[in-house]
């Protein structure tokens, strides 16, 4: 696997057909004292040795110093596929960094890595002499929303709650808000509640997707859509990267547990699992047994014993009678 294009741009996408639209393309400098956000466009290509194994792609963003100056960013590219005559696939993705401030003159360096291994670093000079930017104004919706964490953290989902709906109600185009309040009514067991607010997130561009929808496919199997359950779960899988720590909920026969995750490969194990008892429901044996397969050999399985009990379960129930 190797890295035969990667640049930093102010704005870059995939288009559907695999070339990227890119606009302020090939950054190699910029003013110390500034702030910016980036996206870094790569595309990859896959040797024979890959084909049919997952793969790991870390994005990490260092100063001179060597201090991170972003959240790294992890995708993983399951079981990599080929074009028609079996040549393995360039892989393009685009990952955007949020806003970050630029406070040390020099190099900069972005690194793309798997398994341990450098594959490329795409680097931009930071010049000048300006002051340190100050401390940015917090947004006037983080008190209210710091109060539903503390909430959360005590255990009480009803304050936290309220004071999500705090939020909304001063804040009503604010995503985030509409995804917590409908992942605690979804713990509740407010399941239409909590698929109003869920759509509501996605409709606004909740920039966590891979949550959202995740969400989401939890909501349609607890109506008892497993179809607009496995769906979601398939398009988490193929299509959206996990960037950072979460709380998810996992399926279970008798309903969900709470799932903490801190990594790209947690959040593929349980949405995995999730994805084998939809398929089960929705009457594909097959496919819940392959999904089922990856889940048994799970990390999480040391970590959370109700990740465990639920793989027991479902390989009860897909076990020859």
């Amino acid at each position: 696997m190797k890295v035969v294009f990667a640049t930093l741009a102010e704005f870059a996408k995939v288009e559907a057909d695999g070339r990227f639209t890119v606009t302020g393309g090939d950054i190699h400098e910029v003013k110390v004292g500034a702030r910016y956000t980036f996206a870094v466009a790569v595309r990859l290509q896959f040797s024979s040795e890959d084909l049919g194994s997952d793969r790991i792609i870390e994005i990490t963003s260092t100063s001179p110093d060597g201090t991170p100056i972003a959240r790294s960013y992890s995708l993983v590219v399951r079981g990599v596929p080929t074009v028609g005559d079996s040549r393995p696939l360039n892989f393009p993705f685009v990952y955007t960094m949020e806003e970050i401030a630029i406070e040390q003159v020099g190099v900069h360096n972005v690194s793309i890595t798997s398994g341990g291994s450098l594959l490329g670093i795409v680097s931009f000079d930071a010049i000048g002499t300006a002051g340190l930017p100050s401390d940015a104004e917090e947004p006037p919706w983080a008190p209210s929303m710091r109060r539903s964490y503390e909430a959360w953290e005590t255990g009480d989902l009803e304050s936290t709650a309220e004071a999500l709906k705090q939020v909304i109600a001063e804040f009503p185009d604010l995503a985030e808000a509409y995804n917590n309040v409908g992942f605690v009514h979804l713990i509740q067991g407010r399941v239409n509640e909590a698929l109003s607010e869920l759509n509501r997130a996605v409709e606004l561009d909740f920039d966590r997707p891979e949550i959202a929808l995740a969400n989401l496919g939890v909501c349609y199997y607890m109506l008892g859509q497993p179809d607009e359950a496995y769906t979601r779960f398939k398009y988490c899988l193929t299509r959206l990267s996990f960037i950072d720590g979460a709380w998810l909920l996992g399926l279970d026969m008798r309903g969900t547990f709470l799932q903490s995750l801190s990594t790209a490969i947690d959040y593929v194990d349980l949405i995995t699992l999730n994805s084998a008892w939809a398929a089960h429901q929705r009457g594909d044996e097959e496919e819940a047994r392959r999904n089922l397969r990856r889940a048994e050999v799970s990390p999480l399985r040391e970590a959370g014993a109700e990740f465990a009990q639920s793989v027991q379960n479902l390989s009860l129930r897909l076990s020859p009678p």
